[in-house]
């Protein structure tokens, strides 16, 4: 037996945190003077990998039996390819796989495809190997909003204090909500977010932080004191949020410049 092996897909590359499905296409020929007597593909897939099935809505490729079995504590797709497989026979088929279960340890991924028959003499093709680089991807956006979005100074019967003692007493009160989210597929670990806000313009006091909250996994500093005269703050926390499918985002609300460092998993919607 004198066997031919070709394996080419249309991805070259499998990210973290993704399923990563991809159709993997061979083409296996004979290519000796005789028939291959019960002639098989074996494709050993990677520990990351599951075997969904074969390619079934393409009329190029054959609609080939394939079983997914376990050899030797080792996953193994095999399918076959004829008995015989006769002298000049060229079989295209698809193989549809996912990569769900990638971690950062891993550069590349292999998948290795081999011919094999009960011929007495070559009965085995040359493993054909196909390589996928593991790599990350994440599509993060960051989105921010005042509220109010307009503050109009000074306000209407407000008069400033030489002794503020609640946070009324400095001005009106405005809220910067700032969402860092992940779109993904990959996880982003060591997060840092810098955010800067004036505090001051010609040399006159513009704004006065209060306060710095977070919602989530959230590490927030400052390099300037928060609240620095010690005033009373009546709000309510909670009323800085949204009720809405965002609240299992990673938030980070203040008033002035402030280090986010967390991990960002993926957000699907």
């Amino acid at each position: 037996m004198s066997c031919g092996l070709l394996v080419c897909s249309d991805k070259k590359e499998v990210y973290l945190g993704d399923d990563n499905s991809l159709t993997l296409t061979f083409n296996a020929r004979n290519e000796g003077e005789g028939g291959a007597y019960e002639a098989e593909l074996y494709v050993i897939p990677p520990p990351e990998a599951d075997y969904s099935g074969i390619v079934r809505n393409n009329e190029s490729l054959s609609q080939l039996t394939c079983s997914y079995e376990m050899l030797n504590q080792t996953r193994v797709v095999i399918c076959d390819l004829g008995n015989p497989m006769k002298s000049g026979t060229s079989l295209w088929g698809g193989l549809r796989f996912t990569v769900p279960n990638l971690d950062d340890s891993r550069r590349a991924v292999h998948f290795d495809f081999q011919i094999r028959s009960k011929n007495e003499n070559n009965s085995r093709s040359d493993v054909v190997s196909y390589k996928l680089d593991v790599a990350v991807l994440s599509d993060v956006i960051l989105q921010g909003v005042s509220r109010p979005d307009k503050v109009i100074f000074p306000p209407a019967n407000w008069k400033a204090t030489k002794r503020p003692v609640t946070e009324q007493d400095v001005g009106p009160l405005v809220h910067h909500v700032y969402e860092l989210v992940n779109h993904g597929p990959s996880l982003i670990s060591h997060t840092l977010l810098e955010l800067h806000c004036p505090m001051k313009i010609q040399n006159h006091q513009l704004m006065y932080p209060v306060e710095v909250m977070t919602q989530g996994p959230l590490n927030c500093t400052t390099n300037k004191t928060i609240n620095p005269q010690q005033l009373k703050v009546g709000r309510n926390s909670s009323t800085l949020y949204n009720n809405d499918d965002n609240n299992n985002n990673n938030n980070c609300l203040h008033l002035y410049s402030a280090f986010l460092d967390t991990p960002l998993k993926a957000l699907y919607r």
